[in-house]
């Protein structure tokens, strides 16, 4: 697994709300939190790249802190998988397609599967 060492603070404005987000998870967790970078199935990697890819790694990381942590957004599914396309697309802006079908498949995946 990988793990999370340093703070990560950032905005999400949507039409009628702005959400800041600071998390030193590291702070609280001197091993650091751990998750798995992307994951998806497998077929997927043709179209979307290495699931190690460094530019999911921040949000994976954070919609795996999310998914841990639901209270967070007071439940809110459909805004955790907003800020996981979101922080795909400040790692890799020119990649919308690619932040756009990632986030269809996870947001999807957490209606059928995760029952969130």
């Amino acid at each position: 697994p990988y793990k999370q060492r340093q703070p990560v603070d950032f905005t999400i404005r949507t039409k009628d709300k702005e959400y800041v987000f600071l998390f030193d998870l590291y702070k609280n967790d001197p091993d650091g939190f751990k998750y798995d970078a992307a994951s998806f199935p497998d077929f997927l990697v043709p179209m979307v790249g290495s699931k190690s890819d460094p530019s999911f790694l921040l949000a994976a990381y954070m919609h795996d802190v999310l998914c841990n942590n639901k209270d967070m957004l007071g439940r809110d599914r459909l805004l955790s998988s907003i800020i996981f396309k979101e922080l795909l697309l400040y790692s890799n802006p020119k990649k919308k397609f690619k932040a756009n079908m990632m986030f269809f498949f996870v947001d999807n995946y957490q209606k059928l599967f995760c029952k969130w």
